[in-house]
């Protein structure tokens, strides 16, 4: 299979740090005692309910930049002095957590209506100091459906770097991995800081985090834009396991055909996709033969449809793959990616008769003869 594309990684330790710098927000911007979440981003993880709703940042002025956006034309944050800004930082080659911040923003954007939406801006900084470019910034807002949505702004390492500091955003390279604080800030109409949020590493909670950003964004619309309504979407842990049977709708290049039930009765290869995922359909394609060399495993393509820009984005990716040996399923939640600890887009899942996980890989192996062998390997080994 292809070689393995460079991936971003928000362990423990990035979370930690990213607590450490709200810390530090709260602790140098708050100048009057107030209440505040009491909940830090890190210890939310652990909780069962995994939505962060925001910290009070005070309304200090947010510092300005002027930097360059996927068009090529400078952008400053100054400009949008009268819209509600929502600022994320966002690495443009991110696989993972990425792509929950983005489809966040969209989802908030659409519950607050067509009206409120047009006093919004939404601006991403890149948080990648090794891909700057402006192909690199516009490759990723084309892959998540985001072009035309929103202002995706990136400068040279020496640009960039102050406007990391001066946002308290953590970002380091290590061994070609890429770690960042996965924050996101609502800006108000007078260009003040009100709320930061940090998304989780859930895949489905996109649904009540963007409900939590849409109630943020409102509260600094002017009255007359507010909405009347929104949607309040509580986060509800999956129920889906790997041991149990899960029915899900089958995709196929021409859109849903009926359903499928992935039943924990014999050894099975869970692939988690999207649209997006570097490579879709060759890795696709080329699953066909590891499902021939491995007929005792049953493969399963997943595609996340939490992540996923539009609900018809795969269907492209399987018209290119062509006819596949196996089952391709929507995961519309990220419920299912949950479930299996899904860490990454692809990510492989191997499980055993039981339905209890014996291997899990991040990214395509380098070759399907490679993929087949360690299959065959976890099988060998698992008790």
């Amino acid at each position: 299979m292809a070689g393995m594309r460079k991936m971003r990684q928000y362990g423990w330790m990035g979370l930690l740090l990213a607590s450490v710098f709200i810390t530090g927000i709260v602790w140098q911007r708050v100048m009057t005692p107030r209440v505040v979440n009491p909940v830090s981003p890190v210890s939310r993880v652990a909780m069962s309910d995994p939505v962060d709703p925001g910290t009070s940042l005070g309304g200090r002025l947010a510092p300005n930049f002027t930097l360059t956006d996927q068009f090529g034309q400078a952008v400053s944050l100054s400009q949008f002095r009268g819209k509600v800004v929502v600022l994320a930082f966002v690495d443009s080659q991110c696989t993972n957590i990425c792509p929950l911040t983005t489809m966040t923003m969209l989802e908030a954007l659409h519950m607050l209506g067509p009206q409120a939406a047009s006093h919004v801006q939404l601006l991403g900084v890149n948080a990648n100091p090794t891909a700057t470019s402006v192909a690199d910034v516009k490759n990723f807002s084309q892959l998540h459906g985001l072009e035309h949505a929103w202002l995706f702004a990136t400068g040279t390492p020496a640009q960039l770097t102050p406007v990391w500091r001066r946002y308290f955003i953590y970002v380091q390279v290590v061994h070609n991995l890429i770690d960042h604080t996965p924050a996101l800030y609502v800006i108000d109409t007078h260009g003040r800081e009100q709320r930061i949020f940090l998304t989780s590493t859930h895949y489905n909670v996109v649904g009540p985090e963007a409900s939590a950003l849409a109630a943020s964004i409102a509260r600094y619309l002017p009255a007359s834009l507010r909405p009347a309504h929104l949607p309040h979407i509580p986060y509800k842990p999956t129920t889906y396991s790997p041991s149990s049977p899960v029915t899900l709708p089958r995709l196929t290049a021409s859109g849903q055909r009926g359903r499928v039930t992935l039943r924990p009765a014999t050894p099975r290869l869970t692939v988690f996709v999207a649209s997006w995922a570097p490579q879709a359909a060759q890795e696709l394609t080329l699953l066909n033969q590891v499902q021939r060399a491995l007929p005792a495993i049953r493969i399963t393509a997943v595609d996340v449809g939490s992540t996923e820009p539009r609900t018809n984005a795969i269907f492209p990716v399987l018209r290119a793959a062509g006819r596949l040996a196996y089952p391709v399923v929507l995961d519309a939640a990220g419920n299912l990616a949950q479930a299996y600890g899904v860490a990454d887009i692809p990510w492989l899942t191997l499980t055993n008769a039981h339905g209890k996980i014996i291997w899990s890989h991040d990214g395509w192996l380098t070759t399907a003869p490679d993929l087949e062998h360690a299959v065959a390997l976890a099988l060998s080994t698992s008790p």
